[in-house]
């Protein structure tokens, strides 16, 4: 279990690139312990081109059933695999992957490494803008049919059924938190390149910065906060949720477990710092700039001044 903190934040990821069960032996139900699965949410590029990625599910074997969970909402599809994994599965069990339209997907079941890399290297066609690094975040999940849905200080998922629109609408959070953990990895990567910018201002007074240099930085920040606040669908309620209202409490209950909230709050405080850093620099570049334009009035009404007293000692000579 691997927590960051960032100033005050208290950020929850779970443990990442856990190793996968090589048996059948954690399926197992032993002396009344539920079975775990795995559940893994992975955000593969800025969006994902559902309606193509659709027509390749329907156009695979029998053996893949093609199931469009919300069928009025284009930004989300679910796939369940029957016979994905055939020492992976038992008789009766399915596995599941919603894929979001703002390039995440989750994985239901799905525990065979193998099997994730072939569907992930096949979805590669269908990813607008893909990631470069992927950050797998994995959590156990079981059914527990007498408890309310809850995860778990350990990263357990307990379902209160094994229907996919309950897994739909934990998902939904799962995918919002791997969503918010790209802006995060792209929020520092921002900071770690312009942190030795005030250290710079308060050692020589200065930055060496040109007005389109932070015209740019300006512009990549102004980016980011549109993708966390505008672009991003990890701050609003899913519309699925208008009409599946006894689902959202489920989806509740993943949001303020992964901390989204906070972190949101948190990523644009970071995001208003840097931004108040290149207002500073701004602000100095545009005083260096003003000095500039002085010395050169200076400088101009000067050399008037020695061109008139030159021109008004040649006058007396003359005379």
């Amino acid at each position: 279990y691997q927590r960051r903190v960032h100033g005050d934040q208290l950020r929850r990821r779970p443990r990442k690139e856990r190793k996968q069960p090589k048996t059948l032996d954690r399926r197992r139900q032993v002396h009344g312990v539920h079975r775990k699965w795995i559940c893994t949410a992975v955000c593969t590029a800025n969006e994902y081109d559902l309606v193509s990625l659709r027509e390749f599910f329907l156009g695979q074997t029998d053996e893949t059933v093609v199931c469009n969970v919300v069928e009025d909402q284009p930004e989300t599809l679910g796939v369940v695999f029957p016979c994905i994994s055939v020492h992976g599965t038992e008789e009766g069990e399915v596995e599941t992957a919603f894929f979001f339209q703002y390039g995440v997907l989750v994985f239901w079941g799905v525990e065979v490494s193998g099997v994730k890399n072939r569907l992930l290297n096949e979805m590669a066609k269908f990813e607008v803008g893909p990631e470069l690094e992927r950050d797998f975040e994995h959590f156990d999940y079981m059914i527990v049919a007498d408890e309310d849905t809850r995860i778990t200080d350990n990263d357990t998922i307990r379902l209160q059924d094994d229907t996919m629109e309950l897994k739909l609408a934990v998902s939904h959070g799962l995918a919002q938190s791997a969503k918010l953990g790209v802006f995060e990895d792209r929020i520092d990567l921002v900071i770690s390149e312009t942190k030795h910018f005030p250290m710079f201002l308060a050692r020589e007074g200065k930055v060496s910065l040109s007005y389109t240099d932070i015209a740019k930085l300006k512009g990549q920040l102004f980016m980011h906060r549109m993708d966390i606040n505008l672009k991003s669908d990890i701050l609003d309620t899913p519309d699925f949720f208008w009409e599946k209202t006894h689902l959202e409490p489920a989806y509740l209950m993943t949001r303020t477990y992964m901390d989204i909230n906070k972190r949101v709050e948190i990523l644009n405080q970071r995001l208003s710092i840097v931004s108040d850093i290149f207002a500073v620099i701004h602000e100095e570049l545009a005083n260096k700039h003003s000095n500039r334009l002085e010395w050169i009035v200076i400088w101009l009404i000067a050399v008037e001044l020695v061109v008139a007293i030159v021109s008004v000692l040649m006058e007396m000579s003359r005379r």
